[in-house]
């Protein structure tokens, strides 16, 4: 009863993160394409990746499944395809994010199949979703403060996760307190970790940061209290 309703909630959070990806390449008002990307795809994203690794460990599966690691990936891409979509309204990336969304919703419908017919599932996703989805539509007016804004609060998020994990770890490790929820923390993370990333990187490419920028974001990604290190650096140039 359990895993199946972790695998529901996990389903119905893919399914707002595919209609988030949606809005974000094809709403008309390219502030609202932005908010569909930079927030409710993103949460879905984070929502969907967690629950997921609590279905893999109720069902005693590892992340060594090839299909977890397609659908990160392809979930990923969609992300980011989907901010460049909304950012910038190129029909090209807005075509990429639909269909790495698509490969991703058939790598998890697929998954309890062979290896070789999830990879054809997701391989024909991905190329109906690349001819149907995308279409060229007006630029954000503030490309650079949206995507500085983005950073700045998903940092944030990040960097309580990594300061919530630590001390979870010191109080599990050096105290002997027993923390329930500690085995997921290190889960939740990593995906906030892995969204921040792609989210540094985006913003390195649209704000123009030099290399030096570039290693103060990175390093802000991985430090305690790094995000809000990095921010006092980075703001005066964003």
């Amino acid at each position: 009863m359990f895993l199946t309703s972790v695998l529901v909630a996990k389903r119905l959070t893919a399914a707002l993160f595919a209609a988030g990806i949606g809005v974000a390449v094809s709403a008309g008002d390219p502030v609202d394409r932005w908010r569909a990307a930079s927030r409710e795809a993103l949460v879905a994203l984070v929502l969907a990746w967690s629950l997921g690794h609590v279905a893999l460990q109720a069902s005693g599966k590892t992340l060594a499944d090839p299909v977890v690691g397609w659908g990160v990936a392809t979930s990923l891409a969609a992300w980011a395809f989907g901010l460049d979509a909304a950012l910038h309204g190129r029909a090209l990336s807005g075509r990429l994010a639909v269909a790495a969304t698509a490969a991703t919703i058939a790598a998890m419908v697929l998954r309890s199949h062979d290896l070789a017919t999830t990879a054809t599932g997701v391989a024909i996703s991905a190329a109906a979703g690349l001819f149907f989805g995308g279409r060229p539509s007006a630029p954000h007016p503030d490309p650079k403060g949206a995507t500085f804004t983005l950073v700045v609060h998903l940092g944030h998020v990040e960097g309580a996760s990594l300061l919530t994990l630590l001390a979870a770890t010191f109080l599990r490790r050096g105290v002997g307190v027993d923390i329930p929820f500690a085995p997921w923390l290190g889960w939740v993370h990593g995906t906030l970790f892995l969204t921040y990333v792609v989210a540094l990187a985006f913003a390195a490419r649209t704000i123009g940061w030099n290399v030096r920028q570039w290693v103060i974001a990175s390093l802000g990604a991985i430090l305690p209290f790094g995000p809000w290190w990095s921010e006092r650096h980075l703001r005066p140039v964003a």
